[in-house]
Formats: structure tokens, sequence, C-alpha cells
């Protein structure tokens, strides 16, 4: 999977990140990358999808040979959280809010002391536009999210430290409004087309340093059949 984007900059593993897709690039190898990852550390991990089924990420996940662990590993479907036919965007974000096994809403004002095992500490949201396209209101959206990762953060004190990601196919207001605040920011963006045999896209990574992010870092990523890899620039 995405060896060398760890081994480039470990606070990928943690934190509040921004990732951001550009053309016709996909985040789906990140997400498969978390799972992955999840799965081979224990950690409990939630993609929040509008997207994609437990099927089709269980399917994904075997030809890249990657066990899943439905005890690890939980799909939430968006469509799920609504009633009726038409999705009301304010509804769902007060949806995501209340729900107790994203995060814990106690944990705001108890602090956390008891590692609950059965929360996740990673989350992946995997298209947070989707929710500026319901017509929430951005700075809703930006503060639903920081207010997810800081219960994360009480939630889980010291003991682990949480990974919340934020997955953005627009240049929308709300992600304008996270880009700076966020511990990571992460830019995915084909080459050719992302059609060559060789090279798929490339990856610019940015990592908060204080309050300014550092130059950004970059690698090339390929994705087959049945493997994703990543590597730098001139050595595959």
């Amino acid at each position: 999977m995405f060896d060398k984007l760890l081994q480039t900059e470990r606070r990928t593993g943690e934190g509040l990140q921004v990732v951001q897709t550009r053309g016709n690039a996909s985040d789906l190898p990140m997400q498969l990358h978390h799972v992955a990852r999840a799965i081979s550390t224990k950690r409990k991990m939630t993609i929040v999808t509008a997207r994609y089924t437990e099927f089709n990420y269980k399917l994904m996940a075997s030809k890249l040979a990657i066990r899943w662990d439905p005890n690890l590993i939980r799909i939430i479907e968006l469509q799920t959280l609504y009633d009726g036919f038409e999705m009301d965007g304010e509804e769902l974000i007060h949806r995501i809010d209340e729900d107790r096994t994203l995060t814990d809403k106690s944990s705001e004002t108890r602090g956390g002391d008891n590692l609950p095992a059965e929360l996740p500490s990673i989350i992946y949201l995997e298209d947070v536009t989707v929710l500026e396209r319901l017509g929430v209101r951005p700075v809703a959206v930006a503060l639903l999210i920081m207010r997810l990762f800081d219960r994360m953060a009480l939630t889980f004190h010291d003991q682990i430290r949480p990974l919340l990601i934020a997955g953005f196919e627009e240049e929308t207001q709300s992600f304008e409004m996270l880009k700076d605040r966020c511990n990571v920011r992460i830019l995915m963006e084909t080459i050719g087309g992302g059609f060559d045999k060789t090279v798929t896209g490339k990856i610019k990574l940015w990592v908060r340093n204080n309050k300014l992010h550092e130059e950004p870092r970059e690698l090339l990523y390929l994705v087959g059949e049945r493997s994703i890899k990543d590597f730098h620039f001139g050595i595959f």
C-alpha cells in the first residue's frame, strides 16, 4: 500500500487530515490503504460513504489480499441515515453528529479516562462535498468535522492518537476553511489521465508545522489490478 507515505511522514497516521482529489483522481486507494493499516494494527475504523457499499469495499479488499475483519472495519452508507427518498442535508449532518457509534458526545464534558473499545479510532468521511451539494452551510460542514475530531481526541486521550480523514472532490468553501486548520493535507491527482502502466498519479503532502504547513512533498503512485503502491520520483 502507501508505505512510502508513512515512511516520509509518520504523522500521516494521526490527526485531522484533508484528502483532496483533482481531475479524475479517486481517493479510493487512500481509503484502502487505511483499511489495510487499521486491520494490521488492530484498530477500529469506520468509513462514512455516499458512493460505495460494504460489498464494494469487501470486493476491492479481497483483490488486494486484504483480510477483511468486520470486527474492525465498519461501513456507514449515507442513504441508511435518512428516511424516505429525499435526502435532507441538515438532517444528515444532525444524524452524523448524533451517531453514538462514531463518537462519544459525553467526552466533551468528562474527558477520556477509559478507552472505549466499541468506538473507532480512525474515521474516513469519504466525500464531504456531498453535504454542501445537499444545501448544508459550509461552516456547518467544517464545524461538524472539527467537532467529531475533538471528541475523538478527548475520548481516546493519550492512549491512542485518533485519525479523522475528510475527503473532498471539489474545492468547496468548507475545504477552504479546513485546509489550513488540518494537521495534514493531501492532494491526489492523476498523471496522463491515470491510464499509464507505470504511474497512475501523484500525491502532494503538506504537514502542519506549528502554525504553517511545510513545503509540499511529492510521491508517485500506481494502482494495479491487484496492488497499490507509492514510490519516490525516479525510484520505482
